[in-house]
């Protein structure tokens, strides 16, 4: 009898330690995929802004902001709630910040680029080849399409050929604009033939088209702005309500129904924001 609890104690000791181990092995795998998955991603980004920084690097230069906001907070405020608060809306606002920054320079880029196929154009009528039409073109044009059109020189110098160059500055910058453009100095190089004419015909149809883009944006922008407004409008009126006549709020605040209704109105609110958001967003998708 004994020798059967022993033996039950220990095959229940060894299952418990087998479900451990596995376990621990597949949290490890998850937290391994998970870790390699961030980490390219936000090195993608960086690289998308033309910044080669390991990510290891980011992740430490945003915990040390982090925490110094939190510490200032601390010591203005006197109090660890807000403190934490603010450290995780900072965190929180980074990956805001970073697609704010990849679409302002995306944009920049579509309204640089018929100018810089017309530099291109000119240097190529010039009896120029591609590659000192390009620097001569990087030369005159703003940034950030002068730093592509660097980095396009570096590359071809560093080795690689015109497509893999351009791939590149399509995995930069994802668009219709930079497809056409890149379509258009790969199958003009490959087959040669009137290059400076195509390049003219295509910085045409792409200034048309941007033209057309920041036509339509402007007629949308008052429904854009009325969406932001609508969003913004019932939450600062309760809180005006709340800090003018608190008595009128308790109601809301205080009792089930009264937060059930809340919560109602708030999930409301965000589905109309991602409505609209989805109905621009898709009108702006369409006109990349």
């Amino acid at each position: 009898m004994q020798l059967d609890l022993f033996l039950l104690s220990l095959v229940g000791v060894a299952t418990v330690i087998a479900n451990g181990l596995l376990l621990r092995w597949g949290l490890g795998r998850l937290y391994s995929h998970t870790k390699h998955l961030v980490v390219d991603e936000t090195e993608r980004s960086f690289k998308s802004l033309l910044i080669f920084m390991p990510a290891k690097h980011f992740y430490i230069a945003a915990a040390v902001a982090a925490a110094a906001i939190a510490l200032l907070v601390l010591i203005l405020t006197q109090q660890l709630a807000w403190a934490f608060v603010s450290g995780a809306i900072f965190l929180a606002c980074l990956p805001l910040v970073r697609t704010m920054l990849v679409n302002r320079r995306l944009a920049l880029i579509h309204q640089q680029l018929p100018d810089g196929m017309r530099l291109l154009v000119g240097g190529l009528q010039a009896g120029l080849s591609l590659l000192p039409a390009l620097t001569i073109s990087a030369e005159q044009l703003p940034r950030p399409l002068a730093s592509e059109f660097h980095v396009l020189i570096q590359r071809q110098r560093a080795g690689d050929s015109l497509a893999q160059a351009l791939a590149l500055f399509y995995q930069r910058a994802p668009s219709q604009f930079v497809e056409f453009f890149v379509f258009a100095l790969i199958t003009s190089h490959r087959h040669g033939g009137q290059q400076g004419a195509m390049l003219a015909r295509m910085a045409d149809a792409l200034q048309q088209q941007h033209y057309a883009r920041e036509r339509m944006l402007s007629l949308s922008a008052q429904a854009r702005l009325q969406g932001k407004i609508m969003m913004l409008l019932p939450v600062l009126l309760f809180m005006a309500i709340n800090v003018v006549q608190p008595s009128s709020t308790e109601l809301l605040l205080y009792t089930q129904a009264g937060q059930l209704l809340l919560l109602v109105a708030f999930t409301m609110l965000v589905l109309g924001f991602l409505i609209t958001r989805r109905i621009l967003g898709s009108f702006n998708h369409d006109f990349r």
